[in-house]
């Protein structure tokens, strides 16, 4: 497998002739190294989410420092606490200003293992934010997008809302009706009109009204409403020995029908 450096607009790959190395992130064992490195190399996703590698992502020599490789070995490998830090594709608010820092007077008791504890502090502080390569007009873009969408749900929720409301009215329209026609004709008084408006649901209802239109139609020319259906469907489905039986006192659709 040839190895290929997965920071933005580098494109090194390994070659026998090439002095440059190839180095793989830490591992997430070590979540605060690891975290590092994936804060300095800097990659998105497409989906705008900062970009996670695999353990197949290297990163070439050329994104560190001379000081961040072990000295006098053969194989050329980085200190423990290295972070990648140069960058020279990066945006410039991205960029690290890498200064030769004058050398100071030594301090007694200073060991190296602090000294790279100060030098993995000082590259977090760097990298310690939340900026991505994409450019502002494409983010805006997409929150447009976003947004757009979100208001083609919005718009088609109202219209089901609204088809939705009308068809309960007309659905407690007819049951008015009904129980005005169940008074006209002298079926039922006012006092039990009331009740039966008070005391029975909307598909009780479509049942009597199923009734009365059956008195008043030849059993090949009726035709059975939303609810009548639904319920005769839903109680044939629980029990079609039930279902049987109420059609000896209801007009309902026949069991071939409902299998149909």
């Amino acid at each position: 497998m040839v190895h290929s450096c997965c920071v933005y607009k580098c494109h090194n790959r390994a070659s026998k002739d090439s002095k440059i190395t190839f180095h793989s992130f830490p591992s997430k064992n070590h979540k605060d190294r690891f975290d590092a490195w994936v804060r300095a190399v800097h990659r998105q996703t497409e989906t705008g989410r900062l970009w996670i590698p695999s353990s197949h992502h290297k990163v070439c020599s050329e994104h560190f420092l001379e000081s961040d490789f072990k000295p006098n070995t053969n194989i050329r490998s980085l200190k423990e606490n290295s972070v990648p830090s140069v960058f020279p594709h990066h945006p410039s608010h991205l960029q690290e200003n890498v200064k030769t820092p004058r050398p100071g007077p030594k301090k007694r008791g200073c060991s190296s293992a602090s000294q790279d504890e100060s030098e993995i502090a000082r590259k977090l502080f760097i990298h310690d934010h939340n900026y991505f390569f994409e450019s502002p007009e494409k983010r805006i873009k997409l929150l447009e997008n976003n947004v757009n969408a979100l208001e083609r749900n919005l718009k088609e929720c109202k219209a089901e809302n609204k088809n939705l409301k009308e068809r309960l009215k007309r659905r407690d329209a007819k049951c008015l009706n009904l129980i005005n026609l169940l008074k006209e004709e002298r079926v039922i008084s006012e006092e039990k009109a009331a009740l039966l408006d008070y005391n029975f649901d909307k598909e009780s209802l479509a049942l009597i009204q199923n009734e009365l239109d059956a008195k008043n139609t030849s059993p090949n020319n009726h035709t059975y409403s939303e609810i009548v259906k639904s319920f005769a469907v839903t109680v044939h489905f629980y029990s079609p020995q039930a279902y049987d039986y109420l059609r000896k006192f209801f007009h309902l659709p026949s069991s071939s029908t409902i299998r149909r």
